[in-house]
């Protein structure tokens, strides 16, 4: 039994990193300028707090117009433009504080999955 995990240990292994990280291509950080491109269509749902985040993306993934309105009406979560430039302030697991720093909301701060981010290049900051 022993020899089988080993086995299955070293056959798994290298597929831990199968996704090659680049600077263009990789989970962003605290510190790091962003782009606001979920894979939904529509805006972008930033939840106001880490509390309400998972409940935002829930929504967001499963389309409930009537969730997102709802937190919308408590401020615990605002849409803003797709696209929209943010500076990654901290991260908490998938999920990471951001502050707007292009668009309408500039300065404003929420919370999004980090799947929802794509790293700027350094020559478009």
């Amino acid at each position: 039994m022993r020899y089988h995990a080993l086995l299955a240990a070293l056959l798994l292994a290298p597929a831990c990193h199968l996704v090659q990280e680049t600077p263009l291509h990789h989970a962003v950080h605290a510190g790091e300028i962003a782009i606001l491109l979920p894979h939904h269509a529509g805006p972008v749902w930033l939840a106001a707090d880490g509390d309400s985040s998972a409940q935002v993306s829930r929504a967001v993934e499963s389309n409930d117009a009537q969730t997102l309105e709802s937190l919308r009406a408590e401020d615990k979560a605002w849409p803003i433009d797709r696209g929209a430039q943010v500076r990654v302030i901290s991260e908490h697991f998938n999920e990471r504080k951001v502050t707007i720093v292009s668009a309408r909301d500039a300065g404003k701060t929420g919370w999004v999955p980090y799947e929802w981010l794509q790293p700027v290049p350094p020559s478009q900051r």
